[in-house]
């Protein structure tokens, strides 16, 4: 439930995941009442049950699949620029301490001439 609430509402699969839960709170609200005093729509409703909440099984597990890719992508994307600033930063430390120059062509060379 917190996971659909957390996100966009946009998704067009979050409104039907809203919608089958509220369906799902009617069935089951149906369900508690004695079977004997149902309306044939009422036992439909309740016989639909294990549908809609498989239902919804499935679009959760998709939803979050996909915010897992997500977040995987962007921790692989912060994992590469923390990568590059460890190499720009080691380049610089060599730089400050007059261990390496950068030549003319950009390349880093310990003989080049700094002027």
């Amino acid at each position: 439930r917190a996971l659909a609430e957390s996100a966009v509402d946009d998704d067009p699969r979050l409104r039907r995941l809203r919608n089958l839960r509220k369906k799902i709170a009617a069935a089951e609200e149906v369900a508690s009442r004695p079977a004997d005093s149902l309306s044939p729509d009422q036992r439909a409703k309740v016989g639909r049950l294990t549908a809609l909440t498989a239902e919804v099984e499935a679009l959760e597990s998709e939803i979050q699949s996909e915010v897992e890719a997500r977040e995987s992508a962007l921790r692989a994307r912060r994992e590469a620029e923390a990568e590059l600033n460890r190499v720009r930063l080691a380049e610089w430390e060599a730089l400050e301490m007059g261990r390496a120059v950068r030549g003319f062509a950009g390349g880093t060379d310990e003989h080049a001439c700094p002027l």
